[in-house]
Order: C-alpha cells, then structure tokens, then sequence
C-alpha cells in the first residue's frame, strides 16, 4: 500500500526471484508488475474486504498472465477462460474491524458459467487425500492430454484452481506445506507442468529454494 513506509526498494521476494533467475533454470512468473498496472484500474487487492487475499479481479487478472506465460513457453496450445466466460457479480464485500469500523467494499465475484473441468475423487492422491486443501480436477473438453501440478496456498486453492482446471486435462492442486514431498508427487502423478506459487505476505522462501533445488535436472517444465 502506498502510506506504508519502505526501506529500500528490494523486498524480500524480490531477492529470491532474482536469486532464482539467476542460479537456476526454473521459470519465474512475477506478479507484482502486472498487479501494480493493474490497480489503477481495478482494485485487485480489498480496500476495506478481506485484508489478505486479493479480489476476484486480482485473481482473474494473475491467472490469465499465468496461461499467458505458460502458452508463449508452449506455442499456444492452451485455451484460456476469457472475462465474458464468467458471470460476474458485484456485491458489498466489506469486513468489520475491530466489531465496529467498516466502509462499503462494492467487489466483483467470478463465478464461471459452463465449467467443463470436474472435481474429482481425491483418493487417487493416496498418502495426500486425507488434507481438505488438496483437490483433484479432469476435464474432457480440452485438446490436450497435459497433466498439471499445482503446489500453491489459498491464493490458489481458494480461487483459481477450477479456471486452471479448464485449460488442461488433468490438475493436481496440493498445498505448498507438501513442498518437501515434490520428488514423490512427481514419481506418483507424473506431471507435465508444475506450477509453485507463494503470496509474499507468507515467508515460504525456504520452501521456494528447495522447489527449485528438486527440479533442477528434472526434464519438467
């Protein structure tokens, strides 16, 4: 936000992204420039909602720079959700601090339309199915037979996992505590593409070195 006070102009996640890019092969997908464009226009993180996630919007806007990154990296070959896929609804979102201070927080929510892709039974996880933030989605509406791995938090799980689920034929989203397991998730999905995300609010550097670490070598995007 913009009254709150910086030393220096280097975060924390920007030094392990510039660490990434330049001691490791894996591909980085930065949000923060495409967010900061996008406030002017949109509020992409609440004002006076939900104080620790970003909005619908946010979360639409990010996912379609996601696909957008992945498909120039794979000749296109991806179908992405476009903004008239969605009905959007825009309701009063905002939260009570404090049992008393609030402020009107007129916010969109995405819901899509015609959903292709489908929730699956998570037992085929087996060791990773009993976790309720873990889920399984397949669809047979696209023209690709890619499998996806999705380690990421609530940023992910909560909003965008059903809109990555419409362009591929399997996704796979398991949270980022099971980092540390990624070899064995490999070995027992066997995926095509792995996705890790983290919410620079959450200091899962660590988690993010040893992703990386696990995936140099491997033949994964």
């Amino acid at each position: 936000m913009s009254y709150v006070n910086q030393v220096g102009d280097v975060s924390r996640t920007d030094q392990v992204i510039n660490y990434l890019k330049e001691n490791t092969n894996v591909y980085i997908i930065s949000l923060k420039d495409i967010l900061l464009e996008s406030k002017s226009e949109y509020e992409v993180y609440s004002n006076w909602g939900d104080p620790s996630h970003w909005t619908d919007r946010g979360a639409f806007i990010s996912c379609q720079y996601v696909m957008a990154c992945i498909n120039e990296d794979n000749g296109n070959i991806y179908p992405v959700l476009q903004e008239d896929a969605y009905d959007i609804l825009v309701s009063n979102q905002a939260k009570t601090i404090n049992g008393f201070i609030t402020k009107e927080d007129m916010l969109e929510t995405f819901t899509i339309k015609s959903p292709t892709a489908t929730n699956g039974d998570v037992a085929i996880m087996q060791g990773y199915s009993d976790d309720v933030r873990h889920s399984v989605w397949t669809s047979n509406s696209v023209d690709n037979d890619t499998k996806v791995l999705i380690i990421c938090d609530s940023y992910f799980n909560s909003y965008i996992v059903d809109d990555f689920a419409e362009s591929f034929s399997e996704v796979w989203s398991v949270h980022t505590n099971y980092t540390t397991d990624l070899d064995i998730l490999i070995e027992l999905y066997e995926p095509d593409i792995i996705i890790m995300e983290c919410a620079e609010r959450v200091d899962r550097g660590e988690y993010v070195y040893q992703f990386a670490q696990k995936l140099q070598g491997n033949d994964i995007k």
